[in-house]
């Protein structure tokens, strides 16, 4: 009873009791393939955890809790970051969140780690876009712009930087928790 991703034959949901799980659909129905604790605390009522995959990372938000990335094959948690935020978009190499303060966070798919914050201005109502890498904004007033990614032959994307000394005082830069594997 929570959200459903589908991708191909594979089915992703997070549960009322705090589990991320992938099926596969199967000859007689869904089979499981793993489950994986979500470690965050899911009360009646709440809003269920967000899902979006960006090539073989699962993405979940956890409310308050912050962000974590799966692995989409094993759902071996590969990072969590304590920034929380609304899903919108995965572009290139980076995922678009609505945070807290009312800002979009870019943050990194592949560490979870910040890498640029951008005032909305005018759009302020959230659109989570699963089908295409684009991010869509949208305002009150009806406006709506759909950002891609930015490439230019033999460079890399560059980040967006913080916002200067002399902007308000933002929140401390979220922390992220890189998961190692055992030897």
């Amino acid at each position: 009873n929570g959200p459903v991703l589908v991708r191909g034959q594979a089915v992703f949901a997070a549960t009322e009791t705090g589990e991320l799980i992938r099926f596969e659909d199967a000859p007689g129905g869904l089979r499981l393939t793993w489950r994986s604790l979500l470690e965050t605390a899911l009360h009646p009522g709440q809003p269920r955890p967000q899902l979006m995959l960006a090539g073989e990372t699962l993405i979940v938000s956890l409310g308050e809790a912050g962000i974590a990335a799966h692995e989409a094959a094993t759902g071996r948690r590969i990072w969590k970051s304590t920034l929380a935020g609304d899903l919108l978009a995965v572009v290139g190499s980076r995922l678009w969140c609505f945070d807290r303060q009312n800002m979009l966070a870019g943050v990194s798919v592949a560490t979870g780690e910040a890498e640029g914050f951008l005032d909305p201005g005018p759009f302020t109502l959230p659109v989570t876009n699963r089908s295409s890498e684009r991010l869509i904004l949208a305002s009150p007033r009806g406006l709506l712009a759909a950002l891609g990614p930015r490439e230019v032959a033999g460079t890399e994307p560059t980040a967006v930087p913080a916002p200067a000394d002399d902007q308000p005082e933002a929140e401390a830069t979220p922390a992220v928790e890189k998961e190692e594997m055992p030897p």
